[in-house]
């Protein structure tokens, strides 16, 4: 409306007639908002777990993360690190919603991390004891679970103190219908769902992944299943949110009201797609994915343990270096659980390696294998392997991939602890791998493997030959024109902005 040329007459009557669009627009009941975004948040609140499969004394820890997982897939592909709840004991069945411990935000993810993909909200229940007297493992895991379900998960010991950590069971439920931009819409309500999880117990040498797969994908597994055993609130909480995606915890004014001040949050294995200028950050997971060992003097497959360290380059363990996930304090070393006579086992767990940027260069990762008897309560490595965090040819730091790892036998009167002399040999199988032969007391096994992954997460190290030549510029000014043409060659927009 051109001011200028409309009449007095004619202005009032817009007015009176805007006026009354607006009071009709005041009345209406205001509709729900749709916005568009790329980034978004999992709230999760633990209410309660009880199984009759599980005996009253006995303390688990529960171990949840949210993954993307299908039939097709060999195992379940983690999204974010672990939220751990330790020593849970059955006795509390039912959990304040005010305790901050038992709440957690799953951070840091974006439409791409799940797009096309089913999401699944997995509880790995574990536990530290021995194993059953009793137990039969050429039977079924339904009838391990029958036989443990009056007594506990920790069997007929032989040895009260005797422990090492060893799986239960898995809780699961699938999630993917949650994310509503799925159908081309995404809600910032982030209303809360509760979940009941079944769950379903496994055998001694049972795989969680296998017991996973049987819950989710196998009739008869999913028939066996305890129902509404793990209960829990979830939501979807879309865009920031105030949360500092290089922070461990969250703290803004709308969190505070609605969950009662600041709040875990277990970060994307990686980064986030948007990294700020003020984002710190250097965290290593590695995935303990799986191992095939021989059995050597043994007649049976060995109760294999694995023992990961992170050692300095005089092979002295790094204090407080690991982390099984939120929850979990940091530790110099992580065991992994222990699967009753399993040559191939799959462990598929997620642990934290988290140290200063300017001592990456000079740290390896050592993983140690002990036998865990049911009588014998000191594990003694037979074997290990181990991993650099740097790499030697150019420095740049370890790639996000699976990694074979050579598996040397360690021979009578060779301690590894703190000593470094196993470093210049080779640790990743390649076809070299037939010439290799006994050194230093470690023999190479031909037909045993460790196989891991990892993925780095810092905005302080690069993997990128081409940007760390250029960042070497002022050391090595003579090489100025050659470090700019590389990187023009290998230097992608995403890992320069990391």
């Amino acid at each position: 409306m051109n001011i200028f040329r409309t009449s007095a007459v004619a202005l009032y009557r817009q007015h009176l007639k805007t006026s009354e669009k607006i009071k009709t627009m005041v009345g209406q009941k205001p509709q729900e908002e749709f916005t568009t975004t790329n980034s978004f948040k999992i709230m999760m609140t633990v209410k309660s777990f009880s199984s009759q499969k599980v005996g009253d004394n006995e303390k688990v820890d529960l171990v949840l993360s949210v993954y993307e997982a299908s039939e097709a897939m060999k195992a379940p592909r983690p999204l974010c690190e672990n939220y751990v709840i330790e020593n849970w004991n059955q006795k509390r069945k039912t959990i304040s919603l005010n305790d901050r411990r038992l709440r957690v935000l799953f951070g840091d993810l974006s439409k791409n991390d799940i797009a096309d993909k089913r999401l699944f909200l997995i509880c790995n229940v574990v536990t530290s004891g021995n194993f059953s007297s009793k137990q039969n493992n050429a039977s079924s895991s339904s009838s391990s679970a029958a036989g443990n379900a009056n007594n506990g998960t920790g069997g007929d010991l032989m040895d009260g103190d005797i422990y090492f950590r060893k799986p239960i069971g898995v809780a699961a439920h699938e999630i993917t219908s949650l994310f509503t931009f799925k159908q081309g819409k995404t809600s910032n309500k982030g209303a809360e769902s509760e979940l009941d999880l079944p769950f379903l117990m496994g055998g001694e040498s049972e795989s969680l992944e296998t017991t996973f797969r049987k819950l989710m994908f196998e009739k008869k597994g999913s028939g066996a299943a305890e129902q509404k055993v793990l209960k829990v609130n979830i939501g979807i909480i879309f865009g920031d949110h105030g949360h500092h995606p290089g922070s461990s915890t969250v703290n803004s004014s709308d969190m505070t009201a609605n969950y009662g001040g600041r709040l875990a949050v277990a970060r994307k294995l990686g980064l986030p797609d948007v990294i700020l200028p003020s984002d710190v950050r250097n965290d290593l997971y590695v995935t303990l994915m799986g191992g095939e060992f021989s059995r050597l003097d043994k007649r049976q497959d060995r109760n294999v343990e694995v023992n990961m360290e992170v050692c300095d380059e005089n092979g002295r363990r790094v204090e407080s270096s690991v982390c099984y996930g939120i929850g979990s304090e940091h530790r110099a070393h992580y065991t992994s659980l222990v699967y009753y006579h399993e040559g191939k086992p799959r462990w598929n767990e997620v642990i934290r390696v988290t140290l200063p940027s300017d001592q990456f260069a000079g740290s390896h990762i050592r993983f140690t294998f002990s036998h865990r008897s049911r009588r014998e309560e000191k594990a003694i490595p037979w074997a290990m392997a181990f991993l650099k965090l740097v790499s030697d040819i150019d420095g740049t730091a370890v790639r996000d991939r699976d990694h074979d790892l050579i598996v040397y036998k360690i021979e009578k009167r060779v301690e590894v602890e703190n000593n470094n002399f196993y470093l210049e040999m080779p640790h990743i199988k390649s076809s070299q791998f037939a010439k290799l032969k006994n050194s230093n007391g470690l023999t190479p096994l031909p037909k045993d493997v460790l196989n891991i992954r990892t993925t780095l997460a810092s905005t302080k190290l690069t993997q990128n030959e081409g940007l760390l030549s250029l960042l070497k510029w002022k050391s090595e000014p003579q090489r100025l024109n050659a470090s700019l043409q590389t990187f023009n060659k290998k230097v992608t927009p995403k890992e320069f902005v990391k």
